[in-house]
């Protein structure tokens, strides 16, 4: 699967638990096969950790 099938807001969405459990399955599933999804889900993971501890602190 193609890393740029799913825009930025969908991964961010992906990332932080937001979407519906049919657009997480193949997301979840294009990412098993294409380690370039897989990056840009964990980034957005790391980013949205950091936001939330620069919020906090």
């Amino acid at each position: 699967m193609d890393a740029t099938q799913f825009n930025d807001v969908t991964l961010m969405a992906c990332a932080n638990g937001e979407l519906d459990e049919l657009t997480f399955a193949k997301i979840r599933k294009a990412a098993a096969d294409d380690p370039a999804i897989t990056g840009r889900i964990e980034m957005f993971a790391r980013t949205a950790s950091a936001l939330g501890t620069a919020a906090t602190a």
